[in-house]
């Protein structure tokens, strides 16, 4: 399962970057799938992640009914480390404690439901 998404800046209607929902490990069962965004660099630090994969949170649980999200990154990426402690994502480990050069957390839909009741419709 592979979905991928475009991000378009809304006033010059460009392509900025893509985010997607994925399935990494087959063995992975379908209520948990992980998460993935790329933006330009002329789209950092303009609060473009905020609004896009807000919306792609909403669409995994309100719409495709998932479980569990789950975002893996490089741990020097201290940007993405607080943007997701923003959107309450909870970490796997310690992410400065463990000797990998990557960190993985998880949202759940239970989260989700409790802090964001807006619902889409199909």
């Amino acid at each position: 399962m592979l979905n991928v998404w475009s991000i378009v800046d809304k006033s010059s209607m460009q392509p900025i970057g893509i985010q997607m929902l994925f399935k990494r490990d087959k063995e992975q069962q379908n209520t948990t799938i992980e998460m993935g965004i790329f933006l330009s660099r002329q789209a950092h630090g303009k609060l473009i992640p905020e609004e896009a994969i807000g919306s792609l949170i909403q669409y995994a649980f309100a719409i495709r009914k998932v479980k569990r999200l789950i975002a893996a990154f490089s741990k020097k990426n201290l940007a993405t480390i607080r943007f997701v402690k923003k959107l309450g994502f909870i970490f796997d480990d310690e992410p400065f404690t463990n000797n990998s050069n990557d960190i993985s957390c998880h949202y759940n839909s239970v989260n989700w439901h409790n802090n964001f009741p807006i619902k889409l419709h199909k």
